[in-house]
């Protein structure tokens, strides 16, 4: 596990001192579920924020208080945000006949012209990457120069690491990070205690291969 290295411990540290010494970046643990979103969006509609990191489909939500843009990279890094896709999957223990129509449904949803509405209606990205070559699409980024940012940004992006141990270490570096944000402790501290759980998960999970 390298989850402690300077990289991790620069950048997990610079985010600690900006929340908790600086007081630049405002976060939100209500364990609320959606309350902490709604507050966010306040926040910056109330004109308290000059930024935030949100959703593509919140665009909308937005009038001309924020500008979308790609998202930051490191001082003079590009930014690869990890994107992955949410699966459509047909249940094998269902009836052959709704097998059938959901089969039916998953093929009309993809469909380049129905995936182009959706962008269209929702600002998420489009299920089937043929979306971008409609005309639908084409005519709405012509009225809507803010979807070509979201579009813009799956040009720089990264797949999601595969977590072999369940999500073990996914929750090591989660706790690491809460503690970080809530309680202010160092990076160091909290990214090397992470490491030491997650590195005693990994090594569990390789006797077992």
């Amino acid at each position: 596990m390298l989850i402690d290295q300077p990289e991790w411990i620069e950048v997990w540290e610079q985010f600690r001192k900006w929340i908790h010494e600086d007081k630049l970046i405002r976060y939100y643990d209500k364990n609320l579920g959606w309350d902490n979103y709604y507050e966010v969006l306040n926040d910056v509609k109330s004109g308290r924020a000059i930024g935030c990191i949100s959703s593509v489909s919140d665009m909308d939500i937005f009038d001309n208080e924020v500008t979308p843009m790609l998202h930051l990279g490191w001082e003079e890094g590009i930014s690869l945000p990890v994107t992955y896709a949410i699966g459509l999957v047909v249940p094998r223990n269902v009836e052959q006949e709704d097998k059938e129509a959901a089969s039916r449904w998953i093929e009309y949803l993809m469909s380049p012209e129905v995936s182009a509405k959706w962008v269209k209606l929702s600002g998420y990205f489009p299920g089937n990457i043929k979306a971008y070559e409609t005309q639908l699409f084409k005519d709405f980024a012509q009225s809507n120069e803010r979807i070509n940012v979201s579009r813009n940004q799956l040009s720089y992006t990264s797949p999601p690491y595969h977590d072999p141990t369940g999500g073990k270490i996914n929750e090591a570096i989660m706790e690491a990070a809460q503690r970080l944000v809530n309680d202010n402790i160092s990076a160091e501290t909290v990214l090397k205690e992470a490491k030491a759980k997650a590195q005693r998960e990994l090594d569990r999970y390789g006797r077992r291969e």
